[in-house]
């Protein structure tokens, strides 16, 4: 969620950002370039505390995800803030890294993850994920890791 919150985040800040600068571009640097930079010198611009919220939203509807009724996820917001931050970072790379986002119960993919110490090794099927690939233009850079479980 941090990552899908922080992605949406940059890709509206760009979209501002290239309205704005295109009004008055010129210079041997192309426009895009140009809004790259900006973002990345302005990097302040990410309202990172809306992000949070966002996910914090977000985690609190999911039905999959449950904690105590007396605990809210504002406890692993810290977590949360340093994700988006990362995230969003991360968008500003060329190229852009990415994370592999996984669903459980999807075909274990040998490419992509390794299976953690207690799976079920002739599974076929994730149970979660433990963490995310680390892919960049759709190609794995880190391997993630799930577990897969019968």
């Amino acid at each position: 969620e941090s990552f899908r919150a922080a992605k949406m985040a940059y890709r509206q800040l760009k979209i501002c950002v290239r309205e704005t600068l295109s009004l008055g571009h010129s210079g041997p640097e192309s426009l895009e370039d140009t809004v790259l930079d900006y973002i990345v010198s302005h990097e302040d611009l990410y309202d990172v505390q809306a992000s949070v919220n966002e996910v914090i939203l977000s985690m609190n509807m999911n039905p999959r995800i449950s904690f105590l009724p007396k605990i809210d996820f504002i406890v692993i917001s810290t977590l949360i803030r340093e994700l988006c931050y990362v995230a969003f970072l991360m968008q500003t790379l060329c190229p852009p890294l990415n994370i592999a986002f996984g669903t459980d119960g999807e075909l274990f993919n040998e490419n992509k993850y390794h299976r953690s110490f207690d799976s079920d090794f002739t599974a076929t099927l994730v149970a979660y994920h433990v963490w995310p690939a680390l892919m960049e233009n759709d190609i794995v850079i880190v391997k993630g890791e799930a577990v897969t479980k019968r």
